[in-house]
Order: C-alpha cells, then structure tokens, then sequence
C-alpha cells in the first residue's frame, strides 16, 4: 500500500469524523436546551398551579408525577433519540450524507473509503495501478472542502438562546420575588415530611385568653377579641401530635402581604403569647397537617368622654322654653323640680352606659356613642357617669359633676299709698293701692286683705265681723306688675268712727315648692265727719297731737299743704296767740279746747 494513498484516505476519514463530532455536540446542545426549557416550564406551571389553588399533598404529587413523565419523554426524545443516532452514523453512511449536501462531490468521499480496502487484495496489475490513481484523484477533489460546514447550527443555538431567556426570567423572578419563589420550592421539596404529617395522629387547639386589657368578642364585627393598643395577647395552645414537629405561631399585621412565623417546642399545653400589640393583627397556629383557625385581634383604647350636652325643662309654670346648652363641664344648676336631660357623646360606638343620680343607679339610653339620661333636679347633691364601650371596656376618666337645685324666689311688692288716710265716708269708694310687684318667674295673684274695726269709744250702728277679708285679682301671669289696685270701700258702708287696716299680698306661679307670698306694708283707713275736717288746719303733721286721723291722708283729700290751698280755719278770732296754752307752737295752728279734750284719749290710745 501506498504511502501517499494511505495519508489521503487518513485525511479523508478525519475530515469525516470532525463533521459527526460537531453533529453529535449540537445534538446535544439543542437536547439540552429543550430540557432546560421544558424543566423551566414546568416547574412556572406547578408553581403558579400550587399558589392559585393552594393544592393539597396528593394534587402536587400528582402534578409532580405528570411532571416527571413529561420530562422523562422529553429527556428519551430529545436526548436519548438524537444522540443515538448521531453515534450510529458510520463513516461511510456519513460520507454518502455528505455527498448529498456538496453534489459537486460526486461520489468522491464514497470513492476514496470504497477503493481504500480493496489496495491490498490480489488484482491484475492493471488494476493495482489504476486503484491508487483513482483513490488520490477522489480525495484531490474533496480537498477544499470543509464537511462541517454541511452540519447546521442555527436550530441548536435557536434553542439555546430561548433556554437562557427562561432561564435569565426565572433568576429576575428569584430576585424580585424571592420569598415566593421559597415558599412555593418549600411545598415540594417538603411534601415527604407532609406526607408523614398527614399519616401521624395530629390534634390542635387554641384560645385566646381574656384580660383586663383583651376582651373575647363574637366575632360579628369582623374580630375575634379586642385589646388596649401597646398590651400583650396571651394564647393557651393545646396540641399533640405522635410526629415530631414545632408549633408554628403565624402573625400578620394590618397593611402588611405576607405572615411571619415562629416556632415554638411543643408541650401538652403551650401558653404563648404576642407582646405589645398596636395594629389589627391577625394569627394562627400550624402543628404537623392541623392549623387553628384564624384570629382577628383588633387595637383599640379605653372610652373617652368628649362632650356633655344639658336639655333643661323648667317646671310648666314658670311658661320658659325647654334651655338647650350644646357643651357644657356638666354641672347642673336648674330651678327645683326641673327634668335635666344630660347626653354625654363619648368618642367610640358604646355598649352599656349607666348613671348614678342622688345615689340611685339608672340605665341611660345608648345611641351609637352618645347616652341619654334626665332626672328631677329635687335637691343639691351629685351624678357619676358609668360608660362601656362595644367592647366591652370601662371608661377610665372619673365623671362626677353636681347637681343644685335652685329654689324660686317670693315675690316682692311695694306700695306708694299713704300709711293712714282719713277720709270721709263719701269719700272712701275713691280709694286705690298703688303697687309695683316683681317676681322671678311670674304674679298671678294679687289680693287685698283688710279687717274693719273701729275708734275707741265708738260703737257702730251694725255689727261687723272682726275676722280678715280679702278681695282676690287673678291676672295673666307675669314677672313685673304695676297697677291700681280699686279697694271698694265703698261696698262695706262704713260709718264715722271704723277704720279699715288693710295691706296688699301678691302670690306667684310656683306650683312646686310654693306658692309664695308677699305682703305689703300695712296701711289704715279712717273715717271721721265733715265737722271735724272744718276745724282742722296742718301745717306740721308730725307734732299733730291727732296723728291717728291720718294726717297725710287729710292733705291728698283736702289738698292742705298745698301752694294756693285754703285753711280750713275761717274765723281769725279762733286763732291762738303764740302764747296759747292749747298749742305749743303757734305755727302748728288751733283746735277748740273742747274739741282737743274730746280727742286726747283717741291720741293717747293710739300713739301709746
């Protein structure tokens, strides 16, 4: 054989074979990258299955199980498949594929590993010349040609490029979504602890216990309890389980996407608790397969009371409109007798609210986070104020307000009219009181009360009762009254020598604590005769030895004292000197001395 043969065919078959090496490797970069697609397909599937669903064990080992099998298909069809048949290429089987993708080739390849063989058969020597000629000819024409060009790799990077795509889309999803990325990962990978979990024998219970800051609720708002923001909830877990496994306490916050957890050894009975809570939390507990339900704990505060607000209702007659005062310190002030509606406005939804008034318990009327409560205000004393909020918590601030009850005032009343009049007996229908009367609330009595007597030594022609009588006026009630008050006088027929001693009384409208009464000073008629008030002349009424006339009333009837008023002493002769033993001072005028004797004992009776 042939060296220069020999060195062809070697070139030849070396050529050859880089070509089905560059064959087997992109048949394995391409089943590479469709089993990198294809695992990283599925596993996105099962894992956006798992979190929508939140599949049990037995759907993700099913899901697993479908997984496994498509991989396994793909692995034997893209894998297995190609590469065996990559490898069962033979050179001569390659040469003619190759022959087929360079026609100028002509059988060349196939030439050169046919003719190869047969060099060192027995032939003519004919032939054993010409077989080296026809070999090196064959291989001089593949010379310049590179097999591998033949052998295409755009399918294989195509696939290897869409491979990296998903593979760079699951490591952004890792970085920006990690801990979904764990804890769909953890479901899987734990599914043989899960397993085992769910064949122990598994029991789980707990109970939020009740404080005076946590307060168990009925769950009808949306919660489970209720607690004073900044304290601790204390739970009382019971949980066995014949697997071991740590109890696993999970929180969430309000406004937060994800619960955190904590582990804890488990006991026959576990006393966990969850300090210093400020926001809406929820929580449950996890042991093995059993989780508790979910717990609702809402923060909250003690009640406050915000505003107090007074609706006071006078007794009716007083005739005042119901006084509304819209914020007040609560401190009652009210005329006795008076309905005092008190609403307190606390600043959360109430449940119960309760006042105690003079001592006595009541029950308010709650509406939302007001309550409403009234009384009779009957005497000084004081109210506490009891509130409880929805849930169920106890007002902290100490309310207690007083509570004075005001009396109504008696009236006053002033006359203007003359302590003593003496008139005539005609002259007694004319006379009227001038009063001016006030009271807090209202007059609507005023009534003249008057006892008829007479002057010692005077016997009067009829028999009259000494006992008081009285004229009553009622009148449309009203605080202030200035009037005439007519006596009618006139209608008892009094003769010379009776008096009357009458004063005015006004009464009120108080229907409660009253009515009330006021008098008037005192005051007296006298009736004298015609001849007497002739003989009279006044000038100094206070030395008048005659006081009990009414001397005061002489000078309104007769006008004495008056500028231009005539004396009623005509006869100059009567007068006295300024020496006259009758009077004392010649200014004060004269009386006859019969007359003045006739007169002392009145005088002396009345002034002692």
């Amino acid at each position: 054989m042939d060296f220069d043969v020999q060195t062809c065919f070697d070139d030849l078959v070396a050529r050859v074979r880089a070509a089905r090496r560059k064959m087997l490797g992109l048949a394995w970069l391409e089943s590479l990258a469709m089993v990198l697609a294809g695992i990283l397909l599925a596993a996105a599937l099962l894992l956006f299955l798992d979190l929508r669903f939140r599949l049990s064990v037995a759907g993700r080992i099913a899901l697993l199980a479908v997984a496994g099998a498509g991989l396994t298909a793909l692995l034997v069809w893209r894998i297995a498949v190609p590469v065996a048949r990559a490898r069962r290429f033979s050179i001569h089987r390659l040469g003619v594929w190759m022959e087929e993708r360079f026609p100028a080739l002509e059988s060349m390849i196939v030439t050169v590993l046919d003719l190869h063989p047969q060099l060192g058969q027995p032939a003519t020597e004919t032939r054993q010349g010409l077989l080296p000629l026809a070999l090196k000819s064959a291989h001089r024409g593949t010379v310049g040609v590179d097999f591998r060009q033949a052998i295409s790799s755009r399918r294989a990077l195509c696939l290897s490029g869409a491979a990296l795509v998903l593979l760079a889309g699951a490591v952004l999803f890792a970085v920006f979504h990690g801990d979904v990325l764990r804890a769909g990962i953890l479901r899987f990978t734990g599914l043989r602890r899960e397993m085992r979990q769910a064949r122990a024998h598994v029991s789980l219970k707990a109970n939020v216990l009740e404080t005076d800051t946590v307060h168990i609720l009925d769950g009808s708002d949306g919660a489970d309890a209720a607690v004073i923001s900044g304290s601790g909830v204390e739970i009382q877990v019971i949980g066995k389980t014949s697997f071991p496994a740590p109890l696993v306490l999970l929180t969430r916050a309000e406004g937060e996407t994800s619960f955190a957890s904590r582990e804890f050894a488990v006991s026959a009975t576990n006393f966990i608790a969850i300090p210093s809570v400020t926001n809406n939390t929820e929580f449950f507990f996890r042991l093995a397969s059993a989780t508790t339900g979910l717990f609702r704990v809402r923060a909250t505060s003690y009640p406050r009371i915000q505003n107090v607000q007074l609706r006071l209702r006078l007794p009716d007659y007083t005739a005042v409109k119901p006084q509304f005062l819209p914020s007040t310190d609560g401190n009652i002030q009210a005329l006795f007798r008076s309905d005092a509606e008190v609403t307190i406005q606390a600043d959360k939804p109430l449940q119960r609210a309760t006042a105690t008034i003079y001592g006595q318990p009541m029950a308010g009327k709650v509406h939302g986070s007001r309550m409403t409560f009234h009384f009779l205000v009957t005497a000084d004393g004081s109210y506490t104020v009891d509130l409880v909020d929805k849930d169920g918590f106890r007002c902290r601030q100490k309310y207690e307000r007083t509570i004075k009850a005001l009396q109504d005032q008696p009236p006053t009343v002033e006359v203007t009219t003359p302590d003593e009049l003496t008139l005539t007996a005609d002259q007694v229908g004319g006379v009227a009181v001038a009063l001016s009367a006030q009271d807090d609330y209202g007059i609507e009595k005023i009534r003249l009360v008057y006892q008829v007597g007479c002057l010692p030594g005077v016997t009067p022609s009829k028999a009259r009762s000494k006992e008081a009588r009285r004229q009553e006026k009622k009148i449309t009630p009203r605080r202030m009254v200035n009037m005439a008050f007519p006596c009618r006088f006139d209608e008892l027929g009094l003769e010379v020598g009776e008096t009357v001693d009458f004063h005015i009384e006004v009464e009120d409208t108080d229907t409660e604590s009253g009515p009330h009464v006021a008098k008037s000073k005192g005051m007296r008629l006298v009736v004298v005769g015609r001849e007497m008030r002739d003989w009279v002349q006044i000038e100094d009424e206070d030395r008048w030895p005659t006081d009990f006339v009414g001397l005061e009333g002489v000078k309104r009837a007769t006008g004495l004292g008056r500028p231009g008023a005539a004396g009623l002493v005509t006869d100059v002769g009567e007068k006295p000197k300024d020496s006259s033993p009758l009077v004392s001072n010649a200014a004060e005028g004269a009386v006859p001395h019969a007359l003045r004797e006739v007169f002392a004992e009145y005088s002396d009776a009345l002034n002692n």
